[in-house]
């Protein structure tokens, strides 16, 4: 290793004798209290401050308009929304203060300068400490433990007070740096306070995330609120329909009956009595008539005469009225005021749920939109049934008054007949009163042809169950990443969709047909039980190859999920089979009880009973209620797909960004190193020139008479030519070369730094970002939570990196500035050893005659100096060099130690993703 020549003493005062020195350029601006530039931290802080803004404005752009008027909702949506107005007001004044002390004149002083801002951040971190409390309080009451919303927004403000005490250590330093030296702030100071103003942007977006998050779901629980007010609006309409048909059916056969009394009983009497006054003559004139007939005829008459038949059919239409005016009093006045009582915890419990922030919060909801939508329908249909029972035995409570009618009338209608008998006459008069019972032609009803109330029904929730079916495969999304993972799910998925959806459609298209069929029995319920035999296979074992794939990928979530609905749809299944058996059990019997298909309606209602039909509609029911859980498991996780997909290409084009501006950041020290390179060797060249020159011109009149002089040839010439050798123009026409030559071999050097950075980045980030995205379309409970909270920090974590690389340029070229000035001070002692040559000699040739002995003596000391001082220039190109290998060799070692600071924090966020997804925010 080659070292300075000669210079013991003089290299250390000079190293730490150094000043520092302003860069040449326009005139500074005001930067952080003091009227000068500080880059870059001064443009970053700007910068950073800017797109910061817009992070704390974007908390508030989210807006929702309730209009259930659930007070519990507006009351949260209330905190919420306050929470995020304040958090952007104060993070945007904080951000003004940054500003405003990036820009101050220092006019007030440096520590008035740097007050306001830590003001600024002391607020904004109360704020996020305490003064959230009236809201969270509200939210709390709202939405009680175990409720975790409260706890998660804790969570995001404890992140933002973390970053903003970095940010206030950061700015303390630069404080103290900039009291220190002014304008020459080291730049990892300066990198220091980017970096914490980086940091700030994850903790911004997790509030961000539980600002929106919460009024999505405020949102989405407003709806469903809406809905069941629908549901409940539809459900009174539906029950007064109901009522309303019970109450006309039973009106009319009230008055069916009256009728049918009145002109029963009137037609006989009348005809007995025109037959009865041709006798009365006679059956008067018989002895025995006062005694034995006079008063049972006159009772009888009277008994059945229109008076006493009108009282008893008051009394019977009095009956009938009090009845339907109690049952249908049963509904109007209590059966509300029963299903808002009994599905109002359950609709708290279910919002409280969603809104609650919980593991499985959007799961569970969706798990039981749809039972609390169908529980109006299973009432409603319940009752119905009821009425409709109701209503039959009264039919046939009427038809059995008709018998009584004429069992009664069987007592009178021979009485003039025998009366005739006793007085020998022949009764007048053949009144002949009919009455014909008028039905329709039957239609096919579940494989007879005869009426089945509910078959209607049943066919119509058949639809409206093969429509949720149809809903499950209805989904589709498009990826672009051409990530193996997210396509291999995505198929799996879609297969899992479609089986369902069509094996489902194939049971309810049986279904229907079923509830309209006059078919061939058994073949009709075989068709069915069929259908269903397939898709409980589907169920049960048929999902197993896309399920054991998936669980491979991406873990158990999903298929637990599957697994729960399948159970669920199963039980359900079972539940219809049995209902079904029960139902093809009846009109068989039936058939066999009338030898024939075509049955009457009474016939069959003795054989399938309505509570039958309507457990067969429960069960229906209860099918269709079951399957927007399996939609919704299969929009969830494709929704997580498409977001996975959707940010692996913003990651990759940002990473990909990234990488440029780090090639961008070379550019920036190749200028600057440029710049160097011309301003080193000028300022070896000029005190070069200006010293030859100089000296030159002094000996130029003496020139000739000193080389007349005996000594000249032996002693002055070498010493000239030596030093026109050392100092003239043809040498100092190659220092600019060498030095560019130095300075072209270190920019080599350095430009290999962020050589495969992109492969780099691939490698590295490879693992935390497949850790992001899998705790995303694994779909576990906290699976949202965990993706909002790591995925933006793994760009940051890149921007870090890439402005790890700025700040180590930056601090290399701030000591190559250094050595620039050191270079100077070397150039000044080189050229003090020839500066008074041509003094000594002017002083020699006047010293007439022994001017040839003086330059004589002279000469070897000046030859020997030359000498010398080309070994000290040498010297100088061999500090260059030396120096500048040190610097690649220091910014290698910086930039080294920011990729392995960059893997250690990838390495933490994939054992914090992990801990995230079973943990959540307790992690």
């Amino acid at each position: 290793m080659q070292v300075l020549h000669r210079w013991p003493v003089l290299l250390v005062p000079l190293v730490f004798c150094l000043v520092l020195v302003q860069h040449a350029g326009a005139i500074p601006s005001p930067d952080f209290g003091v009227p000068v530039t500080i880059n870059p931290v001064r443009r970053e802080i700007i910068l950073e401050a800017s797109l910061l803004t817009s992070e704390f404005t974007s908390v508030t752009n989210v807006n929702v308009r309730l209009v259930s008027g659930t007070a519990m909702l507006t009351q949260v949506q209330a905190a919420v929304v306050s929470i995020s107005q304040r958090f952007r007001d104060g993070g945007n004044a904080l951000m003004q203060l940054l500003v405003k002390l990036a820009t101050s004149t220092g006019t007030t002083g440096n520590a008035n300068a740097f007050m306001p801002a830590y003001q600024g951040i002391d607020a904004l971190q109360q704020l996020t400490k305490t003064g959230f409390a009236t809201e969270l309080t509200n939210i709390d009451r709202a939405v009680p433990p175990p409720s975790t919303l409260v706890q998660k927004f804790n969570d995001a403000f404890r992140e933002m007070q973390g970053a903003l005490n970095q940010l206030r250590r950061s700015l303390e330093a630069l404080e103290r740096d900039i009291r220190k030296s002014r304008q020459n702030v080291p730049a990892r100071t300066q990198s220091d306070v980017t970096q914490a103003l980086i940091a700030l942007r994850p903790c911004i977006h997790a509030v961000r995330y539980m600002v929106r998050t919460t009024l999505q779901y405020l949102l989405e629980a407003d709806e469903f609120m809406v809905d069941v007010a629908k549901e409940l609006n539809a459900f009174d309409t539906s029950m007064r329909n109901t009522l309303a048909k019970f109450s006309a059916g039973t009106n009319q056969l009230k008055k069916d009956a009256v009728q049918y009394i009145n002109d029963t009983f009137g037609c006989s009497l009348l005809e007995q009595h025109e037959a009865l006054q041709p006798v009365m003559p006679q059956l008067t004139a018989i002895s025995s008539y006062a005694t034995a007939l006079q008063q049972p005829l006159d009772g009888i008459l009277a008994e059945l005469g229109p008076s006493a038949i009108a009282a008893r059919t008051d009394v019977l239409a009095q009956a009938f009225d009090q009845y339907r005016a109690d049952a249908v009093a049963v509904s109007t006045t209590s059966a509300g005021l029963f299903v808002r009582s009994a599905t109002a915890q359950l609709i708290r419990t279910m919002v409280l749920t969603l809104i609650a922030f919980g593991p499985h919060n959007e799961y569970c909801f969706n798990w039981f939109a749809w039972r609390a939508y169908s529980l109006y329908a299973l009432h409603l249909n319940a009752a119905s049934k009821c009425y409709e029972a109701e209503q039959d035995r009264l039919k046939t409570m009427v038809k059995f008054l008709r018998h009584v009618v004429d069992v009664v009338l069987y007592d009178v209608e021979e009485l003039v007949d025998n009366l005739s008998v006793c007085v020998n006459l022949v009764p007048g008069g053949d009144v002949s009163c009919v009455e014909q019972d008028v039905s329709g032609e039957p239609r096919p009803d579940f494989g007879v042809i005869g009426n089945i109330a509910g078959s209607i029904q049943t066919g119509t929730v058949a639809n409206e169950t093969g429509e949720s079916f149809d809903q499950i495969d209805f989904k589709t999304i498009t990826l672009k990443s051409h990530y193996t993972v997210l396509k291999t799910l995505n198929t799996q998925l879609t297969i899992i969709g479609s089986n369902i959806s069509t094996t489902g459609l194939e049971l309810t298209d049986s279904l229907e047909v079923l509830a309209s069929s006059n078919g061939t029995l058994p073949q009709v319920y075989n068709n069915v039980t069929v259908a269903i035999v397939q898709l409980q296979t589907l169920l049960e074992t048929g999902l197993t190859p896309q399920t054991a794939v998936i669980e491979q990928l991406v873990g158990k979530y999903i298929g637990d999920m599957l697994t729960d609905a399948s159970r669920e749809l199963n039980a359900t299944l079972v539940h219809l089979t049995a209902q079904l058996g029960l139902m093809q059990a009846g009109v068989t019997a039936a058939v066999a009880a009338t030898g024939s298909s075509t049955i009457p309606d009474t016939v069959l209602r003795r054989y399938v009973s309505p509570k039958v039909v309507y457990e067969l509609l429960r069960a229906l029911q209860d099918l269709k209620s079951r399957l927007p859980l399996v939609t919704y498991i299969i929009e969830l996780t494709l929704g997580h797909l498409s977001t996975a997909d959707a940010f692996l290409l913003d990651f990759m084009d940002g990473v990909d960004e990234k990488v440029l501006e780090t090639i961008r950041h070379y550019d920036s020290i190749r200028k600057e190193m440029e710049a160097s390179s011309l301003t080193v060797a000028e300022s070896i060249v000029a005190p070069f020139k200006k010293s030859y020159e100089k000296q030159i011109s002094s000996i130029a009149f003496i020139k000739y008479n000193l080389q007349a002089l005996e000594s000249y040839d032996d002693s002055l010439k070498p010493v000239l030519d030596a030093y026109a050798a050392l100092f003239g123009q043809a040498n100092r026409l190659t220092i600019q070369p060498q030095v560019d030559t130095i300075y072209t071999n270190y920019l080599k050097n350095i430009v290999t730094l962020d050589d495969y950075l992109d492969r780099f980045y691939n490698d590295k980030l490879c693992t935390p970002t497949k850790a992001v995205l899998e705790v995303l379309i694994a779909s576990g409970p906290w699976a949202e939570y965990c993706f909002s909270k790591y995925s933006p920090r793994l760009l940051g974590l890149v921007s870090v990196n890439a402005n790890r690389f700025l700040m180590c340029y930056q601090i290399e070229a701030e000591r190559l500035a250094k050595v620039a000035t050191l270079v100077e001070r070397l150039v000044a002692q080189i050229v003090y050893g020839v500066e008074d040559l041509a003094t000594h000699l002017i002083a020699c040739f006047n010293r007439i005659p022994d001017g040839s002995e003086c330059i004589a003596s002279i000469g070897p000391d000046y030859s020997e100096l030359v000498a010398i001082l080309k070994l000290k220039v040498d010297d100088v190109q061999r500090l260059l060099t030396a120096q500048t290998t040190a610097s690649y060799n220091r910014a290698a070692a910086c930039i080294a130690s920011g990729k392995c600071g960059f893997v250690a924090s990838s390495e933490t966020y994939v054992k914090d993703i992990k801990l995230c997804e079973t943990k959540g925010p307790k992690a």
